[in-house]
Order: C-alpha cells, then sequence, then structure tokens
C-alpha cells in the first residue's frame, strides 16, 4: 500500500525538520522552506495533505493554501502557526483550511488529525467512485 504524502512547509529548518522526522514512518514526506518551494513540490508531486505554516517570507501560508488549492481542489491543508489568533483560524477555514494547529505542535494530535482527514478523504473518494 502506498502512503499518504504529507508536505511540510516551515521557514524554521528546526520545526520542519522535527515535523519530517515525527512523520515519515506513516507518510512520505516532503519538505518545503517558503511558499514558492511548496508551489514546486505541489506540482512535480501528488500531495494528499499540505502543512504549512503561516507567518512566512514572502509567501505567506494562507497565500500558499489559495494558490494550492486553486490547482487541486482535492488537496487537504492544515495550517500552523505560533500565533493562535481566533480570527486567523476563522479565516484560514473559510478559505478551505481542513483544520488549524498551533505551535509548538502537538504530535499525538496531529497523528489523529491526519488519520481522520485521510479516513474522509478515503471516503469521498470511494463515494465518487461509487457514483460513476
Amino acid at each position: 500500500m502506498n502512503k499518504p504524502t504529507v508536505l511540510i512547509v516551515d521557514d524554521e529548518k528546526s520545526a520542519r525538520d522535527g515535523l519530517v522526522r515525527a512523520l515519515r514512518r506513516d507518510y512520505l514526506v516532503f519538505a518545503a522552506e517558503n511558499g514558492a518551494s511548496a508551489l514546486e513540490v505541489l506540482a512535480a508531486q501528488k500531495i494528499d495533505v499540505l502543512l504549512s505554516d503561516v507567518r512566512m517570507p514572502g509567501m505567506d501560508g494562507i497565500t500558499l493554501m489559495q494558490r494550492a488549492l486553486a490547482n487541486n481542489p482535492e488537496l487537504t491543508v492544515i495550517i500552523l502557526t505560533a500565533y493562535g489568533d481566533v480570527e486567523l483560524a476563522v479565516k484560514a477555514m473559510k478559505l478551505g483550511a481542513t483544520d488549524f494547529m498551533t505551535k509548538p505542535i502537538n504530535l499525538d494530535k496531529l497523528e489523529l488529525v491526519l488519520d481522520r482527514v485521510l479516513k474522509v478523504k478515503k471516503i469521498e473518494l470511494e463515494n465518487v467512485r461509487l457514483k460513476v
């Protein structure tokens, strides 16, 4: 069975590397340090879940999410931020994020969220196949 793919986008190397180490056992993990690099990965690879920090130099995580979803509406996006801002969370969810998590990331919670969103995605794909 193929592992689900996850793209981690964070300008903080230690945060990015920590998430890669935590997830690589169960997922095929890609990493990018900014929005432009993330868009290159998204164009080259089939990604199931995008985990993106909000505050990054250049393109912020919300803009990245919007551009990524414009090209791949089935992409699951989880926004990560060190700034637990309710307004930002609401905005992200309205614009297409599946979930919003604050840093430091609770890895147990992240695993539960990833498991849930991937199960929902699998069910949705099966329902589409049954309708065809």
